[in-house]
């Protein structure tokens, strides 16, 4: 649901599909005008959204280009928000690629906000986020992040309750070799959950090494899980208030990729990239290239720009 202002920006404003996909692919601006003017084209923009998210599912990281790699964050959120279930699968497709891929493609969206989208476009049928967390060749955090959806997913719709729950058991038996991260994901349902009979196995898994101290010690579970239970498992509550995205414009103005501070520091870092090029003219070499928000950071963390040094 659009704000009040949204609402009045997209009423005075005019725009083609093309002119809001070209908006929400730049690195230079918060594209608000663009995302309000979709919302009020949710007919139009959807199919154009689907194909977006279609494309990122099956090209190469080198064949995804900049402005695409730029919209995802936007379309996402703005779906999740419009709850259109249509979409669902392709966006579960794109988190079912590889690692490198992964990182490129999504960036902060999946670590911050991919349980979320997940939720927004939930319909109905748990079998294709289930099929990704047991899927031992999936990126490790994209399987932990869709623990995250399910116990969102438990709290929103209680009819799916007893299946992510049996899951969760299940998965505890079938995939307990699983890495580090996934495991996380999987502790963490189990205290959102609030499946207290499970504390032993945890309490196992922890204590055998499988998951690093630093990551999670037994007596950090224990104490959130009882924070869990004193509240009657009513934890999902305030979660799924959390969880669903109802103003993805509102969601993105708090991402520094989007302030203003953002911006001015990209201005001076393309003037001085500018200004340290000038004495290679002569020769048409340009020292130092551009960086773009959604580009693999030059320090080699394999994160993306935005998410790393920029920042």
């Amino acid at each position: 649901m659009m704000n009040q202002s949204a609402l009045v920006e997209a009423s005075i404003i005019v725009m083609s599909p093309d002119e809001i996909m070209r908006d929400l692919g730049r690195d230079d601006i918060f594209p608000k005008a663009a995302m309000a003017v979709a919302g009020r084209n949710r007919k139009a923009m959807v199919p154009v959204f689907r194909s977006l998210l279609a494309r990122l599912r099956v090209q190469s990281a080198s064949e995804v280009t900049y402005a695409d790699s730029n919209a995802v964050a936007p379309v996402c959120h703005l779906l999740a928000e419009w709850r259109e279930a249509s979409v669902l699968r392709y966006f579960l497709e794109v988190m079912r690629r590889p690692e490198r891929d992964l990182r490129h493609l999504l960036g902060g969206t999946m670590s911050e906000a991919s349980p979320r989208i997940v939720l927004g476009l939930f319909d109905g049928d748990l079998s294709p986020i289930i099929e990704i967390i047991e899927e031992r060749e999936a990126y490790d955090f994209a399987r932990c992040h869709l623990f995250g959806a399910l116990a969102l997913i438990a709290h929103a719709h209680p009819d799916n309750r007893p299946e992510i729950e049996a899951f969760v058991r299940r998965f505890g038996s079938d995939y307990i070799d699983a890495p580090a991260d996934v495991l996380m994901g999987w502790i963490h349902a189990i205290i959102d959950l609030g499946l207290e009979d499970m504390t032993e196995l945890v309490r196992d898994v922890i204590e055998s090494g499988l998951i690093p101290e630093f990551y999670c010690r037994f007596s950090d579970f224990h104490d959130s899980l009882q924070k869990s239970l004193a509240t009657e498992n009513k934890v999902g509550n305030p979660l799924v208030r959390e969880g669903l995205i109802i103003d993805a414009i509102a969601e993105l103005s708090s991402w520094h990729c989007y302030s203003e501070e953002h911006f001015a520091r990209q201005r001076m870092s393309q003037l001085q990239s500018v200004l340290q090029a000038a004495p290679s003219a002569v020769s048409g070499k340009r020292t130092i290239a551009k960086v773009g928000r959604n580009a693999p950071c030059p320090c080699g963390s394999g994160r993306k720009y935005k998410k790393c040094c920029f920042n």
